[in-house]
């Protein structure tokens, strides 16, 4: 299943879809007469530019918002980048819960891909999570701003409300677009106005994921939970990360623009900190400015660029390659430079698959950003510099620039519009699907595994395997490895951040509560593998769960005859003993010194591989009479240097062949003993 789309259902093409008609929508009424304050029809690069740039939160524009939109275009602009921001899905999602009052498997598997949540069950509660929390702070954020504007400013009453609310929701979901032609520059000295704006776009940029984490940790401490609250590793990762390279890129820019006569060299040691810490937040990926950027010294252009690419946290509205990408990478150089075998971040190994996804979108951006790069160089007349930030400004959807963004022809316009969407878009395009990444994956070609996955792809594609144990683990790779989508489901949050990179679905859930696999869509499957071992308890429990819902074809595991007959009545339809099987084969192997395999079907049914006895070499099947004196069927022939065929009454056996023989226990291994 190694492939750019998240899985036959297309988590990826519906995300794509959505921001596409979101984009095109936006394009019909930004050119409508009405949206320009002239009342004039603007030009379609113009108006297809500027929604792309709201929807994929960027803030690049080639107009001046303030006077070239009207009132209604200045609010479409808006609701683009809150569609944008909030995004398609979980806007979607919300509109299902309200009407229907659920969620689809396949909506809820989007949502899941959408806002980077590891446990699909929680899906809904997610989607309030981030409208909830987008509104909150855009909210507290507009008070604050309200308040400046309406006491410090000679503005109306209306106009701060106004003011304040669009500013709000441009900064919360980082697009960075302003009511006002030269940015926030005008604002450069008042904390009043830019504090809150930071806040926003930190907030914003660290990402829903995490979001989450850090208030359910607050809510604990306020109710003084004393439980041990652990942090997941993307949050660490997350957290550590971006707050280190916020300092890095404030200390950097600050000192290198602190004596700079067009930046920061005119302002007073306080504006030139406040002046610093904008510079240094808003490419996590805002896009206000307070300075003009176009004046910024080479290497502050250079760290800025840096950030930009890096960009925020993953899962929110913040562009970049992530800053868990960015970690991950770190710590894979790390490992390599130590000689180490595998890669840890905080006493947590990072699998094969993370560290190749990461990889992935880095190399992938890079290159974008070359191609990008070069043809805008052919394009223009422009040096290096403004270019190169011009271009990772659109992909990393920052929407900062040194002046050059009005000025660029149509092909121009048209390139930052293809890298917009990209840009906003790559994450979910580009995340790479691993079959068997792990290095437990040889355990996935046992016969017992192999076989129970092979029986249930046959029958369907889509498979929930509940219990994500060694046994559990390896189904649900086998069935990855032959194209089937897999939702695994177990209690141990460890067990499924393991498997999470390997399996098309993973979630955290009890399986023995029944609105919890509602909620996971489980009885939308037709086909089921129950594979806790070690709680009877629950196994048994949520295979009766899954008898309820009436699904057609589940698998259990048992672990004793007294077991599997306990699963058989609560509704399993097949149950496997794994451990039971592989012991009495083995038991046969070691007394049947020749066999080369054995197989047991039933209670006294079997197939053998063995070497064709001497006696039949140089035969036909019909003449060596094997059925009559052995009591056995050839099933199957191998010739020296060839693969396994169907034999026949006409085969003729070689020297050196290998049979495959079924028949009754005793006279398949007294066929194999022949030799």
């Amino acid at each position: 299943m190694a492939r750019a789309m998240a899985g036959p259902t297309g988590p990826a093409r519906l995300i794509v879809l959505g921001f596409g008609l979101a984009t095109v929508l936006g394009t019909v009424l930004l050119s409508l007469p009405v949206a320009t304050t002239d009342g004039q029809r603007p030009g379609l690069s113009t108006a297809l530019f500027t929604a792309t740039s709201a929807v994929c939160v960027n803030g690049l524009a080639v107009v001046d918002t303030e006077a070239h939109w009207s009132t209604f275009g200045e609010v479409v602009i808006m609701v683009l980048v809150q569609v944008g921001g909030l995004g398609i899905i979980s806007l979607a999602s919300l509109l299902g819960l309200l009407v229907a009052r659920r969620i689809g498997l396949r909506m809820q598997i989007v949502a899941q891909a959408e806002n980077k949540s590891l446990d699909l069950g929680e899906s809904k509660r997610v989607v309030f999570g981030v409208v909830r929390v987008s509104l909150t702070v855009e909210t507290i954020v507009a008070l604050f701003l309200f308040a400046r504007f309406a006491t410090g400013y000679e503005v109306s009453v209306g106009r701060a409300a106004y003011l304040s609310v669009f500013h709000a929701v441009t900064a919360y979901n980082n697009a960075g677009i302003a009511l006002y032609g030269d940015s926030l520059t005008r604002f450069a000295g008042d904390p009043a106005i830019l504090v809150p704006v930071m806040a926003a776009i930190v907030i914003g940029g660290l990402g829903f994921p995490v979001i989450y984490e850090v208030t359910k940790a607050v809510r604990r401490r306020i109710g003084r939970d004393t439980a041990l609250l652990r942090w997941s590793l993307h949050t660490k990762l997350t957290l550590i990360t971006y707050f280190a390279l916020m300092v890095i890129g404030v200390v950097m820019i600050t000192a290198f623009e602190w004596t700079n006569p067009d930046t920061f060299g005119p302002k007073d040691v306080p504006g030139k900190i406040l002046s610093g810490l904008f510079a240094g937040i808003s490419p996590r990926t805002a896009g206000f400015n307070t300075i003009d950027v176009g004046a910024m010294n080479p290497t502050s252009l250079l760290t800025t660029d840096v950030l930009m690419f890096i960009g925020g946290g993953s899962g929110g509205v913040a562009g970049g390659i992530k800053v868990t990408t960015f970690a991950i990478l770190a710590f894979v150089i790390w490992a390599e430079i130590r000689g180490e075998p595998t890669v840890h971040a905080f006493g947590r190994r990072i699998s094969a698959g993370v560290q190749r996804q990461a990889i992935t979108v880095a190399l992938m951006s890079v290159g974008t950003v070359m191609v990008g790069t070069l043809t805008l160089l052919q394009l223009t007349h422009f040096d290096l510099d403004a270019v190169l930030f011009e271009v990772i400004s659109a992909f990393s959807t920052v929407g900062l620039s040194t002046g050059i963004t009005d000025e660029l022809p149509t092909a121009g316009r048209i390139l930052l519009v293809v890298l917009m969407f990209a840009g906003r878009l790559a994450p979910s395009l580009w995340r790479p699907r691993s079959p068997c990444a792990s290095a437990n994956a040889a355990t996935s070609c046992r016969r017992s595994v192999r076989s129970l996955a092979k029986s249930l792809k046959r029958s369907g594609m889509r498979i929930v395997v509940i219990g994500l144990g060694r046994f559990g683990a390896s189904v649900a790779r086998e069935l990855i490895a032959q194209g089937a989508e897999v939702l695994g489901i177990d209690a141990d949050e460890r067990s499924v951040q393991r498997l999470s990179d390997d399996l098309t679905y993973a979630a955290v859930a009890d399986s023995t509560d029944e609105e919890a696999l509602k909620q996971l869509g489980v009885p939308d499957f037709a086909h089921a593998v129950v594979s806790i071992g070690s709680d009877l308890e629950a196994g048994i429990l949520t295979t009766s769960l899954l008898s309820e819902f009436r699904i057609p074809n589940i698998w259990a595991k048992a672990t004793s005859h007294q077991h599997r007959r306990i699963l058989e009545r609560v509704g399993a339809h097949h149950v496997v003993l794994p451990e039971h099987e592989m012991g009495e084969r083995v038991a046969h192997l070691v007394t049947g010194v020749k066999m080369l395999d054995y197989v047991e079907f039933e209670q006294d049914y079997a197939m053998v591989k063995a070497h064709a006895p001497r006696s039949i070499v140089g035969l036909a099947l019909k003449e060596s009479g094997v059925r009559h004196k052995y009591g056995i069927t050839v099933v199957a022939i191998k010739h020296p240097g060839e693969d396994f065929t169907h034999a026949d009454y006409d085969t003729i056996v070689q020297d050196g062949d290998v049979l495959i023989v079924a028949g009754r226990n005793e006279a398949v291994e007294a066929f194999a003993d022949v030799n």
